[in-house]
């Protein structure tokens, strides 16, 4: 499996560079949202009681952690939607780049293969969603780090909250390698039917 994704990085890496550095960055970003909601719901609710025992002070910071949640979720938005933008423009140019591989692969191939069945299947089961196939390993490898980077962080503060939640909160780990248990299997079938 890592040798698989080891080609697949490769691959990409040789096609379109500068997708990786955009992805990861924003991929840190989107990794830190659900900690900073969580800090702003806090603090807002925070503001909110301190605001019910004093009186009528204090709304200027509740309007201003609002508009703080308003623009983190417009953020987020915007960069979720451009990275599904920047990663469609990078299977568009990893299949322009492997569609050249294989036609000067096909130039150096004796005209008795073009006939034969199983090399046409081959080539057939290539030429579908090329960027796809080599695209949807790393993608899911970048969500397995933002997802392990989030429930980090999340533990952290849920720690710094109250230690009893944070323990709860790590009963979850068994059920998250379940699913990496079925991912894995789910994956191999994949790279097994293509």
């Amino acid at each position: 499996m890592l040798k698989i994704y080891y080609n697949s990085i490769k691959l990409v890496w040789k096609s379109v560079e500068a997708w990786f550095f955009v992805t990861t960055t924003l991929l840190i970003f989107l990794s830190l949202e659900p900690i900073i909601s969580i800090s702003l719901v806090n603090n807002l609710v925070n503001s909110v009681q301190k605001m019910l025992i004093a009186g009528s002070k204090g709304i200027n910071l509740i309007i201003v952690i609002l508009m703080i949640q308003v623009i983190l979720s417009i953020t987020t938005n915007v960069i979720q939607q451009t990275q599904i933008f920047l990663d469609n423009k990078c299977q568009i140019a990893l299949e322009k780049f492997l569609n050249n591989r294989i036609f000067k692969q096909m130039t150096t191939i004796p005209y008795e293969q073009y006939e034969d069945v199983d090399y046409q299947n081959h080539l057939d089961r290539l030429g579908i969603n090329k960027g796809n196939k080599f695209m949807a390993p790393i993608k899911s490898f970048l969500d397995i780090i933002r997802s392990i980077i989030t429930f980090i962080l999340l533990f952290v503060y849920l720690y710094h909250l109250n230690s009893l939640i944070s323990l709860l909160f790590i009963s979850f780990v068994p059920l998250i390698c379940i699913n990496l248990i079925i991912g894995k299997k789910q994956f191999y079938l994949h790279v097994y039917q293509s």
